[in-house]
């Protein structure tokens, strides 16, 4: 049987991005992906990235490479299920370490159930030599790694069970390399501590070196991975699985599914116990008059949210006041534009060194961070330049270089291209021989690496209201002439995925329209107002 062995520097699918120099293809940016667009082969690069670690855990508990890989199916197409609920997403590693812990256990039951209804005796003993350390260790490990807190289950999945570096881990989770390396000998420890308890003592070193020895023993069979991919492809559609899914798995789903539930109202029911143990009622959550004067923790602040390689496009410096634009990696959603207040206490870094707001020049690339104000305007905690973006049309490329006229000073301009470079075009992932000349596109520089890490190639923006609109011609206008609308349009109402028949004359509409300028056509449809 053709099996994927485990890898842990693992490449996207094709048609997924490569890594910039900034971040790489996240868990989180692949699960926003599958969420967003049912993109398969985003879900392909989870299944590829996770799949092995799922399946060891199976395998762990289950003892038989079958009911293991009915398993490791339930476990990714509850993921399909439940991908909207996982937060944080780039935790989807250990959430899928959860779920297929809860869903082997399932398993483990429903097999009982069934040899005590037909009744039949099995002779399980069988002859071993002297058990070795990862025998001991085995039917353990999961039963006290799912008790550590998420924090620390995190790294210690990723790590050592994963075997990604602590540097990509830290890169993952936003934190300094120091603390993925303090929660990771913390979280060894703990486990260590826990697995006394059953008489394996051995130091967190030796805990190290035999999870990392047998953490590559499973090894996914490419036809369990292919035939889990498409039954979640067809899972996200709503389509029926029967014919690529058992019996068995659709009742491991169910299961884990039923048992996810029970675990939060178990949650919800221990919390109320504690509650009325202590002689407290609902009212002793709602605060008193004068919380407000008294209570400190009631005026203490979230952590920042962030928005990374937003585009500069306008300084006021008069009201200390900035304007960025997000481009969407996802495709569909256009730009997102954000205005945020620069306050004294904003923290402004340019290539390392502190500086001033009159440092930043339109066309910066920014990573911001920032949090609501009690006016409710966005406040700028820290403003950090990492490259700047480049707006113009191709007038010349090639595998290694691209040339291209610039919308400031209208003047022709060469660029090396990164090898590692993302591509969209028309809010699709695409391949750099996807980009043509005569495109509009924006460029991505990236600070401290030379080249173009990033192109997207997507035509103007057009507004107005919906005059006619003709479905099966494919036909909107807006004015006096109709403009054609592509085949693989994204017609957004209310931030969800509808269909060109859906609109109406009077709607109020946003029109992405095609990178190409021959012809030009509409690949995006964002209804403003109805």
């Amino acid at each position: 049987m053709e099996t994927i062995p485990p890898s842990w520097a693992i490449q996207p699918a094709r048609s997924t991005p490569a890594p910039t120099c900034v971040d790489e293809v996240s868990d989180g940016h692949l699960l926003d992906l599958f969420i967003r667009h049912k993109d398969e082969s985003a879900f392909a690069g989870l299944v590829r990235r996770h799949g092995h670690m799922v399946l060891g855990v199976c395998q762990r508990i289950l003892g038989n490479s079958h009911d293991a890989e009915d398993c490791f199916q339930a476990a990714f197409l509850v993921l399909v299920r439940k991908a909207t609920t996982i937060q944080p997403r780039e935790m989807v590693g250990n959430w899928l370490y959860g779920v297929a812990y809860r869903t082997a256990l399932e398993a483990k039951k429903m097999a009982a159930r069934r040899r005590n209804r037909e009744k039949k005796k099995f002779d399980m003993r069988r002859p071993e030599a002297a058990p070795d350390r990862w025998q001991e260790l085995r039917p353990l490990l999961d039963e006290e790694l799912s008790r550590l807190s998420d924090k620390y289950r995190f790294v210690l999945i990723a790590c050592d069970l994963e075997g990604h570096t602590r540097k990509e881990v830290a890169r993952a989770l936003d934190l300094p390399e120091g603390t993925v390396a303090s929660r990771l000998a913390r979280a060894r420890a703990m486990l260590a501590k826990r697995l006394k308890r059953h008489n394996l003592a051995m130091s967190t070193t030796a805990l190290a070196a035999i999870l990392a020895e047998n953490a590559t023993a499973a090894c996914m069979p490419a036809a369990l991975a292919a035939s889990t991919i498409r039954a979640a492809a067809l899972l996200a559609a709503s389509k029926p699985v029967a014919g690529i899914i058992s019996s068995h798995v659709a009742a491991l789903i169910n299961a884990a599914v039923k048992s996810m539930l029970l675990t939060k109202l178990q949650i919800a029911a221990a919390a109320l116990m504690i509650l009325a143990a202590l002689g407290l009622g609902i009212s002793a959550f709602l605060p008193p008059a004068n919380a407000g004067k008294k209570a400190d923790f009631a005026t203490r602040k979230e952590k920042p949210k962030r928005v990374q390689d937003c585009i500069l496009e306008k300084i006021d410096l008069d009201t200390m006041t900035i304007q960025a634009a997000k481009l969407d990696d996802a495709g569909g959603g256009g730009t997102v534009i954000y205005d945020f207040q620069v306050e004294p206490t904003t923290a402004i870094v340019i290539d390392g060194n502190d500086a001033k707001l009159t440092d930043l020049k339109v066309g910066d690339c920014l990573n911001a961070d920032f949090e609501p104000g009690a006016d409710g305007q966005a406040k700028a905690v820290r403003l950090e330049k990492v490259g700047e973006w480049l707006g113009g049309t191709v007038q010349a490329m090639n595998e290694k270089t691209l040339t291209v006229k610039s919308e400031r000073d209208v003047r022709e301009k060469t660029y090396d291209i990164d090898r590692d470079v993302w591509v969209f075009v028309n809010g699709m992932k695409a391949k750099l021989g996807d980009v043509k000349v005569k495109m509009n596109v924006t460029l991505r520089i990236c600070s401290g690496k030379p080249g173009v890490v990033r192109i997207y190639a997507a035509g103007p923006k057009v507004g107005g209201v919906v005059k006619t609109i003709d479905a099966d011609r494919r036909i909107v206008s807006l004015g006096a002439e109709g403009i054609t609308v592509a085949d693989h349009a994204v017609v957004l109402i209310d931030g969800k995925h509808g269909k060109l028949a859906d609109l109406r004359a009077g709607m109020r509409v946003t029109l992405q329209m095609s990178a190409e300028t021959e012809p030009s056509l509409v690949v995006g449809i964002r209804i403003v107002k109805r």
